[in-house]
């Protein structure tokens, strides 16, 4: 599926995150409810050399997360276990997030989780690929030949929830 683009149902990721098949980027903005509450914050994670992640049982070299910032350390805690993130994961039901997970293959994996599940959503994606608040600039931004970087660029200039200096890792 080209240029995937992931709705949360009920819930504003308030970000940006992109993925344009070679870099992941994001804005580094921390937004609670209405309010700006950072603008340094860490959207994209890696696995700690010599720890491995996976998820579905395959290696995750980067993921890049929006939603509830508590996830996180669920999420990460989840894809270094023995068994990995999988569908049988269960996650406390209040908590919402969306969560890009690049493979070491190269494969993107889109994975959702909304405040009334319990347990994740995943489709597998093609760059280029978005998730958060200003997903649709960066998609356009993409389309239009920018890098992911430029994309969350562009996200932030137009989109009220994603802000503050953008965040990149080169992948492949």
């Amino acid at each position: 599926m080209h240029g995937y683009v992931h709705h949360g149902l009920g819930f504003a990721r308030m970000t940006t995150i992109v993925f344009d098949g070679k870099t992941l980027a994001c804005d580094s903005q921390v937004s609670s409810r209405h309010r700006i509450v950072a603008n340094d914050g860490k959207k994209i994670f890696t696995p700690p050399e010599g720890e491995v992640w996976r998820i579905y049982g395959k290696t995750v070299k980067a993921i890049g997360i929006s939603g509830d910032y508590a996830a996180v350390f669920e999420i990460i805690e989840a894809l270094k276990s023995e068994k990995g993130l999988a569908n049988t994961t269960a996650f406390p039901e209040k908590t919402s997030f969306s969560l890009l997970s690049i493979l070491e293959d190269g494969k993107v994996l889109d994975t959702s989780k909304d405040s009334d599940d319990k347990y994740i959503a995943t489709c597998e994606v093609s760059p280029p690929v978005a998730i958060g608040s200003g997903m649709e600039f960066a998609l356009g931004a993409m389309a239009a030949g920018l890098s992911a970087e430029a994309a969350v660029d562009v996200a932030i200039q137009l989109d009220l929830y994603s802000g503050g200096p953008i965040q990149s890792k080169v992948l492949f």
